[in-house]
């Protein structure tokens, strides 16, 4: 095949994952709006902020249960299920990966239930009206099931099914709001997480039935020892660098949370959902990217996947701004319309997230998981302490601008080393390096 349709193939091949994927996350989006729009005009402020909290504690969990290891299993699963040997890349790698990640998820579903219901006196002043000894359990068990879904959702990438991962993702966040108001209606707040959870449980179930060929080859002498140390000593700098890039940002989260009242983080909650479709449009982007990054041999075809994720990403979230007032009053309605400057803010923000999440997949997909994590532990932090020292001062809108300066730090952070492991990547001057 000759390079210009080798750049053409492999830009056709990326866009038609990205094109089924966010064709699969549209319809959820809308309902997802549609659902906030409904609590936030029929629920109090302090129970929305329960919601969101919940919320928080759950990306926090699928950060800190990612491990890395995500990376591992579309780096080197996927060019072995490319030529058929899926029995070596479950052996070498999806086995033990996805063990460990299972077992770390039911220890910090335990612990949310333990510590939330050790904790429920003092939670009950802060939500009042709602039962926790009913929220606290069926919350964990939603954000076990949710991250066990998680954590099966690499095996059906590498599997090129990026249209059931999209289905499935889109699936869950429909059942669960389905479930959630189905349970509030009939049997009151106090079982809306219940409902969540049962949502959740289907899409995870269908998930794994999916992938079932893939889970009938695990073997217990897979999470041996020695596999285990093998795996998270390779990927822990890759780890670090996702924990700083994307953990501190559900850091600044849990911050925000203890920083304002539950008023305040129910506007930024509704501000949130209305960027949300952003993060679901990176996502859609950057998980085909790191896929097919890894399968392609050589700059051009690489160079041309990146420039085109690179150019969608930058252009998407400046075009949602645009229209945030008339969407911010469209999902929270007059109590919420004027604070639309959250939502821009937000989506000016997405701009980075996007261009730091493809330097990510350069590092990831290119490097040799020994780079140097100092310019994402600095900025991860800065961050975090941007939204800290915003919050205080700027008061509701200063927790956009928090996400705006670490989103913008993250990426001018990773230039440099994005660069570097490109041009280390390939035997040729970096002259036609993205601008990463």
């Amino acid at each position: 095949m000759s390079e210009p349709s080798e750049k053409k193939g492999a830009n056709k091949s990326l866009l038609k994952a990205s094109g089924t994927a966010l064709t699969g996350r549209a319809s959820v989006a809308i309902f997802s709006l549609l659902f906030v729009a409904y609590l936030a005009r029929d629920l109090p402020p302090s129970t929305l902020g329960l919601i969101a909290l919940h919320a928080i504690f759950v990306m926090s969990s699928k950060v800190l249960l990612e491990l890395g290891l995500s990376f591992a299993v579309m780096r080197e699963a996927g060019p072995l299920v490319k030529v058929g040997d899926v029995d070596g890349a479950v052996d070498q790698i999806i086995g033990v990966s996805t063990g460990i990640r299972m077992m770390a998820t039911l220890l910090f579903a335990l612990a949310y239930g333990g510590a939330g219901l050790f904790f429920i006196d003092s939670l009950s002043e802060s939500f009042p009206g709602v039962d926790l000894s009913l929220v606290v359990p069926f919350g964990a068990a939603h954000l076990f099931a949710k991250n066990a879904q998680f954590v099966l959702s690499p095996v059906l990438m590498v599997k090129d099914r990026f249209g059931s991962e999209s289905a499935l993702d889109s699936a869950a966040a429909l059942l669960e709001k389905i479930g959630a108001v189905t349970c509030y209606w009939t049997l009151g707040i106090d079982w809306f997480f219940a409902g969540m959870f049962f949502g959740q449980v289907v899409t995870t179930g269908a998930t794994a039935l999916i992938v079932r060929d893939v889970i009938r080859r695990f073997r217990p002498r897979q999470l041996r020892a020695s596999a285990i140390r093998g795996v998270v000593k390779r990927y822990w700098p890759l780890f670090l660098r996702t924990l700083f890039r994307q953990g501190m940002r559900q850091a600044d989260r849990l911050l925000i949370a203890a920083l304002v009242s539950a008023e305040a983080l129910a506007v930024l909650h509704v501000a949130r959902q209305g960027s949300t479709y952003l993060r679901y449009v990176a996502r859609a982007f950057v998980d085909p990217l790191n896929v097919r990054l890894a399968e392609a041999t050589d700059r051009e075809t690489r160079l041309a996947l990146v420039r085109t994720t690179q150019r969608v990403l930058a252009v998407v979230p400046l075009i949602v701004m645009l229209f945030s007032p008339l969407i911010m009053r469209a999902i929270g309605g007059p109590q919420y319309a004027d604070d639309w400057p959250l939502l821009a803010l937000l989506c000016a923000s997405y701009v980075f997230y996007g261009l730091s999440e493809v330097q990510l997949a350069i590092i990831a997909m290119l490097g040799h998981g020994k780079e140097p994590v100092r310019m994402d532990a600095l900025a991860g932090v800065l961050g975090l302490v941007a939204t800290g020292v915003c919050v205080t001062y700027l008061g509701d809108l200063g927790m956009a601008f928090g996400q705006l300066v670490s989103y913008l730090a993250l990426y001018l952070g990773g230039l440099a080393l994005a660069k570097a492991v490109w041009s280390a990547a390939h035997s040729e001057s970096a002259s036609t390096s993205p601008s990463a």
